[in-house]
């Protein structure tokens, strides 16, 4: 069974690996400081593909805090092109699948309110399948020819 917290840390590791100079956190910080980035789960659905298998679609927020908004602008629009730049991405914990990569789109940068730090924000979509659990079936033992 597929676990988001897999899935945040997948992203977290991608992202540490390619973008130099930030701080991934992984829950809403009391204070934004520059350098900050944040992924959040944002939404998921799933739509069933096959008798065996479904595709799970989810939606992350990366939110990145800088000093300035060409200093957010520019952060995440490395960090689109990275992603932009692969189509899936190792799911931690189970080395033997993948994230797929969707699109990545971006707000404006803004301004915070309480600290005065910019802001910008991300969306990365990802999908993941997963087989449907099933019972074995009792295997035939014999088989005879009545003619």
């Amino acid at each position: 069974m597929i676990d988001i917290k897999n899935e945040v840390d997948s992203i977290a590791d991608y992202i540490s690996a390619n973008l130099t100079g930030v701080k991934i956190l992984k829950k809403s910080p009391t204070r934004y400081n520059s350098g900050d980035l944040l992924i959040r789960f944002l939404k998921g659905s799933n739509e069933s593909e096959t008798a065996f298998h479904y595709r799970l679609d989810h939606s992350f927020q990366i939110v990145y805090y800088g000093d300035s908004e060409l200093d957010c602008i520019s952060k995440m629009s490395q960090a689109q092109h990275y992603f932009s730049d692969k189509i899936s991405i190792p799911l931690k914990g189970d080395e033997t699948r993948y994230l797929g990569i969707g699109p990545f789109s971006l707000s404006p940068a803004f301004q915070t309110e309480t600290t005065g730090i910019y802001a910008i924000i991300g969306v990365v979509e990802v999908e993941i399948r997963q087989a449907r659990g099933y019972e074995q079936a009792t295997k035939i033992q014999n088989v005879e020819a009545r003619y």
